[in-house]
């Protein structure tokens, strides 16, 4: 049986879910967002800047190129140091 997919459909739109230790494609519409999430938007500077440490270290630690962690964390550096 031949399936008819619409132009601009999430069924067959994935995301990755890991089970028991395994790498499993689940489709995107049976995805829900945490609870706990909250808008980037809606950070407290706290927030932000623990996200940025984690995100700077998982970038090394998977092997980014290191001028784009340097450019990244340059960044945060002068953000966080401006005057405002």
């Amino acid at each position: 049986m031949k399936k008819s997919w619409t132009k601009g459909s999430n069924r067959n739109t994935f995301s990755l879910s890991e089970i028991d230790g395994l790498v499993a494609l689940k489709p995107l519409a049976a995805c829900k967002a945490s609870k706990s999430m909250v808008n980037d938007k809606d950070l407290t500077w706290r927030q932000m800047t623990m996200g940025k440490n984690s995100m700077i270290h998982y970038m090394n630690k998977l092997g980014w190129p290191e001028k784009h962690i340097n450019a990244l964390a340059s960044f945060y550096f002068q953000l966080e140091d401006h005057d405002m």
